[in-house]
């Protein structure tokens, strides 16, 4: 039993996450303006870290496949946004169309959903603990 379950970190990277996700919005149809690849690289990468980081660590087996889902689609949205720095002409703007941001939109959206899934990970951790706690008590 262990009473180290990560509920605060986890719910503050859940926040940050969706936040980030309602930043990244209303930049998405604006095909002038590299703003939204920037953002999107920035968010994704320390994403990509952070779920490096955890499949190292032992977890379930739901979750490390979660994670290694996550590792791949980090790495597929880096490219992207890297493939759109190197596509860009500063002077004429961005020559992607919608369906690329919005790819990239879905990508950040699964970035979402894990740190959600790993909320709910820790809140089912926290009333087992709490459970398990009242059991002695």
């Amino acid at each position: 039993m262990n009473t180290k379950d990560g509920f605060t970190i986890s719910a503050f990277k859940m926040l940050l996450s969706v936040v980030s996700l309602a930043i990244m919005l209303p930049m998405v149809d604006d095909l002038t303006n590299i703003s939204f690849y920037v953002t999107v690289n920035v968010y994704v990468l320390g994403k990509f870290i952070d779920l490096v980081s955890k499949i190292m660590e032992r977890q379930r087996k739901l979750f490390f496949i979660i994670y290694l889902i996550g590792v791949v689609i980090g790495m597929i949205a880096v490219g992207m946004c890297f493939f759109a720095f190197a596509n860009t002409d500063i002077a004429n703007g961005i020559s992607f169309t919608l369906p690329y941001n919005y790819i990239l939109l879905v990508m950040v959206t699964a970035f979402c959903f894990i740190d959600i899934a790993d909320f709910v990970l820790c809140i089912c951790k926290l009333n087992d603990t709490k459970q398990r706690l009242q059991q002695f008590g």
